[in-house]
């Protein structure tokens, strides 16, 4: 979202929603791929919220670190 860490976590939270609600409508076995496609972006959104919260500090680089991969390999795919 690039807002802020709130912004982000709640878009993850709404996109992962979404996710779940595609996953109830799958009728097809191969439907699920693309049922499956808003997880990742919820699950990109809720690690920039993780950026948000530890770029500030330095008391979580492991966390910061992880995050960020977490981030830019959902962000380049």
């Amino acid at each position: 979202m690039c807002f802020s860490a709130g912004a982000s976590f709640a878009g993850g939270a709404i996109i992962s929603a979404v996710g779940v609600a595609a996953q109830t409508k799958v009728v097809k076995p191969s439907q699920r791929f693309f049922a499956v496609i808003p997880f990742f972006f919820g699950f990109q959104q809720v690690a920039e919220g993780v950026l948000w919260v530890t770029l500030g500090s330095a008391k979580y680089p492991v966390l910061q670190d992880a995050a960020t991969y977490i981030f830019l390999a959902t962000a380049l795919v």
